[in-house]
């Protein structure tokens, strides 16, 4: 395992982009976070389509981006469930389970204390709902002080992808949505941004930093990370933009996904999105959409 530290992110960083494989292809989110190194904490709902998916496949990834730097680690992820005897009982877990609640809930304590108000709770917790995510880290990807890329870990290199431009663009399904649906992917998608791209690797998922250019409605990835990761032309991906905040309402975002063509620019991997469906949400509610050309069936949120 690399010698990962996470602590250093903690002050950086208020969330972390989170990357699991679903029957779909790459779904990548935004979530809270703590640190127990070198092990990197999440809290997710039991039902969420996240959970349902490492518990069909265990991979998992995480972005964590501070101005122009970044950490992206992939590796196992292990779910520890209040409810559940079997996961508590577990002599280590049993042993660090109350400390590790209490560390996730001082750390983010704006966060749920912000949840807690729009829900009419009196108080900051975790609710019982809520399972508890531990990540082992098998490989990293992160920026050096002096602006370059250190990669720990074995990852899968390729250098597969041809030179040229994607004739696809990314464009959202054209709805039906809402009038604020349509306002929160006008605000995500109108002007250039930082995204974080979801692939899938022969390793499992794995979310890479990005940047959204409208102009050609594509999405563009150094090419030195496309080839550490082995990318190839093809394969289901995900984008994620997002709004970050303490209250619900101030969490707003995009999951685009679809079947991903990608070409090789110079030194950047360019992305178009075929057959795209979109998943748009504020806060603790979202709503997916599909363009007409893409058939597959959506999970349930």
């Amino acid at each position: 395992m690399p010698a990962i530290v996470f602590e250093p992110w903690v002050d950086d960083a208020d969330t972390v982009d989170v990357g699991v494989l679903t029957r779909l292809g790459p779904h990548v989110t935004p979530q809270i976070f703590d640190v127990d190194d070198p092990h990197l904490l999440l809290v997710a709902p039991r039902s969420s389509v996240k959970i349902r998916a490492l518990r069909r496949d265990d991979r998992m990834s995480v972005l964590i981006r501070a101005g122009t730097k970044f950490l992206a680690a992939s590796g196992y992820a292990s779910i520890v469930d209040p409810l559940s005897p079997v996961d508590l009982l577990s002599p280590g877990r049993l042993l660090r389970a109350p400390t590790t609640v209490v560390s996730f809930i001082g750390r983010n304590n704006r966060h749920l204390t912000g949840m807690a108000a729009d829900l009419g709770l009196r108080t900051a917790t975790l609710p019982t709902s809520r399972v508890l995510v531990e990540l082992d880290v098998v490989r990293t990807i992160e920026t050096t002080s002096g602006g370059g890329i250190v990669a720990a870990g074995d990852w899968p290199e390729a250098n597969l992808l041809l030179t040229g431009t994607p004739e696809t663009r990314i464009t959202p399904p054209a709805g039906p949505w809402s009038a604020d649906e349509r306002r929160i992917l006008d605000e995500l998608l109108e002007h250039a941004r930082p995204v974080s791209v979801g692939l899938r690797t022969a390793a499992g998922p794995v979310v890479l930093p990005g940047t959204w250019e409208p102009d050609t409605a594509l999405v563009r990835v150094p090419a030195a990370l496309a080839r550490l990761v082995g990318v190839t032309s093809g394969a289901p991906v995900s984008v994620t933009a997002h709004t970050g905040g303490h209250r619900l309402d101030s969490k707003r975002g995009v999951l685009l996904r679809g079947e991903g063509e990608i070409r090789r620019d110079g030194t950047d991997m360019l992305l178009g999105i075929r057959n795209s469906r979109a998943t748009v949400w504020r806060g603790d509610r979202s709503r997916t959409v599909r363009s007409e050309s893409s058939s597959a069936r959506e999970p349930q949120p």
